[in-house]
């Protein structure tokens, strides 16, 4: 293609582009006022958005859980036959140096089709019992009121998670004891 022909059609583009944009009223002159609101304006309340809690004020899945899993229906975590969840001192009520009792919820499920019974789910903080339970389906969710003499415990030690049966699907060489969804740590009245 010629240099002539290039400059010719670029030419014809920018006019008819130029055309385009003052019938539309977008161009020089007295219709840059048009960008300014009409009087009497005003614009919608901003919302801030929802902040999301530090590192630091969240749980931190630590020993024996694999890396998180997704799926349409939310998030996991697969731990083997022990799992350790570290609280925190952050999580611990700010600024509260009373003792106070403090609820666990430990929400997951197991892999019915490769488990032969449900398991035998042991939670402790350091070596102090917090519960013991056998799921009656394969989903679970469980909760207890971790004492006001325990709870501070749990911000040096870690809520220990443990089954009494693993697992290995096919194709998936991890010991797959129970998949947490959610340990939720939460403080109570006093």
């Amino acid at each position: 293609m010629s240099t002539r022909r290039t400059r010719i059609g670029r030419t014809i583009r920018s006019m008819l582009c130029g055309t385009a944009l003052a019938l539309a009223g977008c161009g020089p002159g007295e219709h840059l006022n048009d960008l300014q609101p009409p009087p009497g304006f005003s614009p919608p309340p901003v919302q801030v958005p929802k902040k999301l809690p530090l590192r630091a004020d969240r749980l931190d899945y630590g020993s024996g859980f694999y890396g998180m899993e997704r799926d349409l229906s939310g998030s996991w975590r697969w731990m083997g036959a022990r799992g350790e969840v570290r609280v925190g001192r952050r999580m611990m009520a700010a600024g509260d140096n009373l003792a106070r009792p403090y609820r666990l919820r430990i929400v997951g499920w197991y892999d019915l089709d490769e488990m032969k019974r449900p398991p035998t789910i042991r939670v402790s903080i350091g070596d102090r019992l917090v519960g013991t339970f056998t799921p009656e389906g394969h989903r679970f969710d469980h909760a207890w009121t971790v004492a006001a003499d325990l709870a501070p415990k749990a911000a040096d030690l870690p809520v220990v998670i443990e089954t009494d049966t693993v697992v290995h699907a096919a194709g998936d060489s991890r010991d797959l004891g129970l998949a947490i969804a959610m340990v939720d740590w939460q403080a109570l009245p006093p």
